[in-house]
């Protein structure tokens, strides 16, 4: 049997999608996923490594690899570790306000939106790691 690996536009895999499913007998997928979707996958057989979800697909390999945990320098002080994220959350405050303005101002602008997401999403992360080193 086939799989389909929806990898995302960062060569993340999103999805992994059986050629056939048993909720569904006697319907292929064709039918049940999009064709858009469908010719964004890679198709493997199921007797091929399968990846997981959130591997990142090495196309010059052809490989799924792990990502990499980012984990913080044991040499750098927790003080300075605090203040290097005070900062990053000022900059990234500082560009969350400024996307919200500007879309405020063109709410046609979906790229901008995007980049808004992914200032928050950072901050969110970012306020985790400061969390962990017993910041507030």
């Amino acid at each position: 049997m086939k799989k389909y690996i929806h990898i995302s536009k960062n060569n993340i895999v999103r999805e992994i999608i059986n050629e056939f499913d048993d909720n569904f007998p006697g319907v292929g997928i064709e039918k049940r996923y999009n064709v858009d979707l469908l010719n964004k996958c890679r198709i493997i057989e199921d007797t091929e490594n399968i990846p997981v979800i959130g591997y990142i697909y090495d196309e010059e390999n052809n490989t799924y690899n792990q990502p990499i945990a980012i984990i913080p320098n044991p040499n750098i002080a927790i003080e300075t570790a605090r203040q290097e994220i005070y900062m990053q959350l000022e900059e990234l405050d500082n560009t969350i306000t400024r996307q919200v303005e500007q879309l405020y101002s063109d709410l046609d602008m979906i790229p901008e939106f995007t980049l808004m997401a992914d200032a928050i999403t950072q901050k969110i992360a970012l306020r985790a790691q400061l969390l962990e080193l017993g910041g507030e």
